[in-house]
């Protein structure tokens, strides 16, 4: 046996010993992958700052320190939109999403930004339920930029008034607001509060492949490295 088969099968043992280790904290979903997490955050934030960043970091901290984001290299980030930059493209969905608890929220993007929920966003990185809760968005339940035009047609809500300078996270003196207990369109998009109120916001995590995935990827980096080496 050659020394590169030796390497190459003591490592390709390491890669799929570790890649299902790599998510060990986070519980198991109901399908294979790929699959996002979602939570509401138990912690609340103002929605002053205009950068998006602000928010990633915030839902990140919080993952952090439940165990389900850097420690298992897990990803957050905030599901809102500033001005310039709508939810759906600042928290992409390439699979369906579920709580952490198992349930599903959506089967995927198309179901996630059609106006409804599987279920509502209602559980926190700990697992704990939070329910009746108004949550920071600046989004419209389609997942684009929030705008008093965007809800024109809402009815009962005097969104001219409500929102009457600005609705995005960071732009103006009110942000629009979901509700954490609803899986209608009102679970982003229920009226506008101060942006200087205290919420909770949205988080989304990077799509995660199943643990097969993680290793055959990890396999084919490591067939490129010694075939490189032959040829050196």
């Amino acid at each position: 046996m050659s020394k590169q088969t030796i390497i190459f099968a003591a490592i390709a043992g390491l890669v799929l010993t570790l890649a299902p280790a790599a998510q060990a904290d986070l519980p198991a979903a109901p399908v294979a992958g790929p699959y996002h997490w979602a939570f509401i955050t138990s912690g609340h934030t103002q929605a002053m700052n205009t950068t998006i960043e602000y928010y990633d970091g915030f839902v990140q901290g919080l993952a952090d320190t439940a165990g389900i984001g850097n420690t298992v290299g897990v990803d957050w980030v905030v599901i809102g939109a500033i001005d310039g930059m709508d939810a759906k493209d600042h928290a992409p969905i390439s699979g369906p999403v579920f709580l952490l608890d198992g349930t599903k929220v959506a089967d995927d993007a198309t179901d996630m930004w059609d106006g409804s929920l599987d279920h509502a966003i209602d559980r926190d990185e700990n697992g704990n339920l939070k329910q009746n809760s108004w949550v920071f968005t600046g989004t419209a339940a389609d997942g684009t930029e929030a705008s008093t035009q965007a809800f024109a047609d809402l009815p009962g809500k005097d969104w001219t008034g409500d929102c009457h300078n600005g609705a995005v996270l960071g732009d103006g003196r009110r942000t629009v607001v979901g509700d954490s207990f609803k899986s209608d369109i009102e679970w982003a998009q229920k009226y506008c509060q101060y942006w200087d109120e205290s919420n909770p916001v949205y988080a989304l995590s990077e799509v995660i492949p199943e643990p097969a995935t993680m290793a055959l990827l990890g396999l084919g980096g490591l067939g490129m490295v010694i075939r490189r080496r032959r040829r050196s």
